[in-house]
């Protein structure tokens, strides 16, 4: 069924003319306009979220490092022999190793390495010894040492990764900006 306004434009369609009266259309220019705007609102939104994915990126890194601290604590247990996950310090490497297999070049096909996205580094927060020896242990009865890292991106956002008791879970607390 047609109406009468459906009829004048098939009419005028057929004659070739662009009779259009009483038909609201869109311009070529507010079409420009209105593009132009919606490309400023997202040209100004843009810096906002590259700040977004990457606090998304250190919430990430902080999960896998929960993980690999779940990873130790799991082999500790199902083996019945210590693990211990050494780090480097203000760097972004780990490295999981069998408590009775020491860190040197060798020992890299016993191991499982680790390393944190470009740009980040882990800092130790607690407890002051940890920055010394390097590394956490994880015992064979499921303990492991309370401690706080702090994974650190190079614009300064962090995330932090705690383990508030001996017998619990490592797992990430806050993210923040220095």
């Amino acid at each position: 069924m047609t109406t009468k306004g459906d009829n004048r434009l098939i009419r005028a369609a057929n004659r070739g003319s662009a009779d259009f009266r009483g038909y609201s259309v869109f311009t070529l220019l507010e079409l420009i306009v209105v593009m132009a705007v919606v490309a400023t609102m997202a040209a100004a939104a843009a810096p906002s979220l590259r700040g977004f994915f990457r606090s998304r990126t250190a919430f990430e890194e902080a999960a896998r490092l929960v993980a690999l601290t779940r990873l130790a604590r799991q082999r500790a247990m199902a083996e019945g022999r210590g693990y211990r996950l050494h780090f480097d310090c203000g760097g972004n490497r780990f490295r999981l190793l069998a408590a009775d297999i020491e860190p040197t070049a060798d020992a890299a096909e016993s191991g499982y390495g680790f390393s944190l996205a470009p740009g980040f580094r882990v800092e130790v927060v607690a407890p002051p010894g940890l920055r010394d020896t390097g590394w956490l242990p994880f015992y064979p009865d499921g303990r492991t040492m309370a401690a706080e890292l702090r994974l650190v991106d190079d614009r300064g956002r962090a995330a932090h990764v705690r383990c508030p008791a001996p017998g619990e879970d490592f797992r990430v607390v806050a993210e923040s900006s220095l």
